[in-house]
């Protein structure tokens, strides 16, 4: 069982470095809006929002579906590495 003092560094730097990339996204769409118009801003983030959720949903139904450890590491790191 994983403990909190072991665990908490990494959840708490995933979470502050998702945070960061969230504020880093907002300024890119409120530069955008600013300067070009919103309506193009705005779509622009939803089609971002979308393909970002439809590739977690994809990526989180494939890995239910491995049962090997390195199977599931594989998809892991190719998940990392694409961003």
């Amino acid at each position: 069982m994983l403990d909190w003092i072991h665990a908490g560094p990494s959840v708490t730097t995933a979470f502050l470095g998702s945070l960061v990339e969230c504020v880093e996204a907002a300024t890119i769409v409120l530069a955008v809006g600013t300067v070009r118009g919103w309506r193009g801003a705005l779509v622009g983030a939803a089609g971002g929002l979308a393909v970002l959720t439809r590739s977690s949903s994809v990526s989180a139904r494939r890995s239910r579906s491995f049962r090997s450890p390195s199977s599931s590491w594989s998809l892991a790191c190719s998940c990392c590495c694409s961003g």
